[in-house]
């Protein structure tokens, strides 16, 4: 496999065009909200005191999580995130993608530019343009999933039709994308262990398996919720009705309301979609011109690397995310599309409701 003819600054560019795409669709929405509906729609999002503090909360708890590594190692990690400060961005971009999945896109740019900017400052590590796009893009990449649980309105079907939809033009950009690198032979690995040659079978076999296998859990579990509310329907019609919230009126014997159950569907699946896309499009695409601007190893040595462990960091981020958003998500319960629309009133609405008021009167 030859090098690619794609440098790290062109990845950048690319990145920094797609936040520019995003920033051109806010604004065709802001001036599509002022003439249908009347109302402001901010390009960046206005979060009122309680999302600051949820933000600055996620912010705060990845950098503690980064000293506190630091201290307890005798500084041994320390050294690790200056000699790799890859590692560091992995250790970091575990709670941006909680923060992206709970806050969308625009703020979980903002929670990856704060992560790295202070983890930096703090744990005396490296600062690269690219660790720092990617920690950007790890909170962009993860709010578009929480855009599409947001449009979704829970709805478990329209859930599955959009993640599927996403993670399939995911997969055909990586494709063009590994399309695009000539495979001139086998790379080969030896470091201390002789490690499997990276042919181009190889990873489009990796890539279509594990996507397939994560839409196949998608749809499974998804079957398998309405199945069960549906029996539970035909149990109990008055408790569970129309929707696809089975858990939303349950009573104890005594006649008290029962705490409603976190819904597995809405926790496992939006989750397990986030980790997918980012370890393919940033870990294993991005992450590796990064890599190699700071290292001695070609960007072909830290591709086949990231290549190999695809399969242990989508178990790894798995082991952190999806509890920590299984529980935080529904106490939080952000809606996000609240801190772009200005709801309060005009003054001709006020205009109206005065002379209304005083009819009344």
């Amino acid at each position: 496999m030859e090098t690619t003819s794609i440098s790290s600054v062109q990845i950048v560019l690319i990145v920094l065009a797609f936040f520019v795409a995003l920033i051109a669709v806010a604004t065709v929405k802001k001036v599509f909200y002022k003439l249908r509906y009347k109302n402001k729609y901010y390009i960046f999002p206005r979060p009122s005191i309680n999302g600051i503090a949820y933000i600055a909360m996620v912010v705060s708890l990845s950098v503690a999580v980064l000293l506190l590594l630091t201290v307890i190692t005798a500084n041994a990690f320390a050294v690790l995130f200056r000699a790799f400060p890859g590692t560091r961005i992995t250790i970091e971009g575990i709670l941006i993608k909680i923060g992206g999945l709970l806050f969308g896109p625009f703020t979980g740019i903002f929670i990856g530019l704060l992560t790295d900017i202070l983890s930096v400052v703090m744990t005396a590590g490296i600062f690269h343009y690219g660790y720092f796009i990617s920690a950007m893009a790890y909170g962009l990449l993860s709010g578009l999933i929480k855009t599409i649980v947001t449009y979704s309105s829970n709805n478990k079907f329209k859930f599955s039709i959009y993640s599927t939809i996403f993670l399939i033009v995911i997969l055909v950009l990586s494709f063009f994308y590994f399309y695009s690198v000539s495979f001139n032979h086998p790379i080969k690995l030896n470091f201390f262990i002789d490690l499997p040659e990276i042919t181009f079978t190889m990873i489009i076999s990796i890539f279509i398996s594990f996507f397939s296998l994560t839409i196949g859990i998608i749809w499974l579990f998804y079957f398998i919720s309405w199945r069960r509310q549906m029996l539970l329907k035909k149990l109990n019609p008055s408790t569970f009705g129309e929707g696809n919230n089975i858990n939303k009126i349950e009573y104890t014997k005594s006649g008290k309301r029962k705490k409603p159950k976190t819904d597995k569907f809405l926790t496992f699946c939006p989750a397990i979609v986030c980790v997918i896309a980012n370890e393919t499009i940033i870990n294993t695409i991005m992450m590796p011109f990064f890599d190699a601007d700071l290292s001695t190893l070609q960007y072909t040595d830290w591709f086949a690397i990231r290549i190999l462990l695809f399969i242990p960091m989508i178990v790894f981020n798995m082991v952190f995310i999806y509890p920590v958003y299984s529980i935080v998500a529904p106490l939080i319960k952000y809606n996000y599309r609240d801190d772009f629309i200005d709801k309060t009133p005009s003054n001709l609405e006020m205009k109206k409701t005065g002379v209304i008021n005083e009819k009344n009167r």
